[in-house]
């Protein structure tokens, strides 16, 4: 067997504030919390069952705290990828991959996971 890498980018846990709009098949907007984010997309905690569907298309705009202080929000277009149940919470999940137009619309976001890792890693340092 050989293992298959299907991320190119780093994903960091986060609970970040997320607003999802989509229009297809029926429109749909709600606000939610992320599980995790990464440059190329991220996984949310669905509010009920059956409100998404795998291949829709959604803009999503979400708030990162930068490690200055300032919040950034970045309004991404994406595609829901996947549905699923959590085994763990029992609670719907959806995967969601983003689109760029640009690969600098990409920068906040990876920006944001490095803060985090930084964080992430000072905070263990601090632990031993």
């Amino acid at each position: 067997m050989t293992r298959i890498q299907r991320r190119n980018y780093v994903r960091v846990t986060a609970s970040l504030d997320i607003a999802i709009h989509a229009d297809r098949p029926v429109p749909v907007r709600f606000t939610t919390l992320t599980s995790d984010i990464g440059g190329g997309g991220t996984l949310i905690h669905l509010p009920d069952k059956n409100i998404l569907s795998e291949g829709a298309g959604v803009i999503a705009w979400v708030v990162l705290p930068m490690s200055s202080g300032l919040n950034r929000y970045i309004k991404l277009d994406g595609t829901v990828v996947r549905v699923f149940t959590d085994p763990t919470t029992q609670k719907e999940m959806a995967s969601i991959q983003f689109h760029y137009a640009k690969e600098k619309d990409r920068e906040p976001v990876i920006r944001y996971c490095f803060e985090r890792e930084l964080q992430t890693r000072r905070m263990s340092l601090k632990w031993k």
